[in-house]
């Protein structure tokens, strides 16, 4: 039996409708973009953007597959010169927005989309390329005073067809 085909929008949607809600609660006036939508960064200045790498599956039996996906969010904020920690206090609100376990909710308004829970997925720990990880770019363009830097989230879990 193959995998569900609903799984990968179900997974991206779960995350971010989550993360969302969080990162709003923790900073309200942080812009929120998902990798694909037009960002209108002309009035938005500190953003982030949520994309997804997977997810991969492996088939455990006949029903239930193996799911690893890792969420990346890109943090982006205007350099300040009073205020040069800015940056890394939008970096721990993004990891503080990490789920441990990430619900996997059938979210959308198509054949199956009931919003029932489908599933669960952990952070993986153990290793270097586990868990969260932060990666700071800095001033990416010396001309352009724009810091950047991504949070990564690793997630593992197994799903049932």
């Amino acid at each position: 039996m193959a995998a569900n085909p609903n799984w990968p929008r179900w997974i991206f949607a779960s995350f971010t409708t989550m993360f969302q809600q969080a990162l709003q609660a923790a900073l309200p006036s942080i812009g929120f973009f998902v990798e694909g939508q037009d960002r209108q960064t002309n009035t938005q200045t500190d953003f982030v953007e949520v994309r997804m790498n997977g997810p991969d599956f492996s088939q455990c039996s006949p029903s239930q597959w193996d799911v690893q996906v890792q969420f990346n969010v890109l943090v982006q904020s205007i350099r300040d010169e009073k205020d040069f920690h800015k940056i890394h206090r939008t970096i721990g609100a993004v990891l503080a927005c990490f789920p441990t376990n990430l619900t996997i909710y059938r979210y959308g308004d198509g054949t199956g989309d009931d919003q029932g829970v489908e599933g669960c997925l952990i952070t993986k720990s153990g290793s270097k390329n586990d868990g969260l990880i932060v990666s700071q770019f800095g001033q990416v363009q010396p001309d352009v005073p724009v810091m950047q830097a991504s949070v990564e989230g690793h997630y593992h879990g197994y799903l049932d067809n």
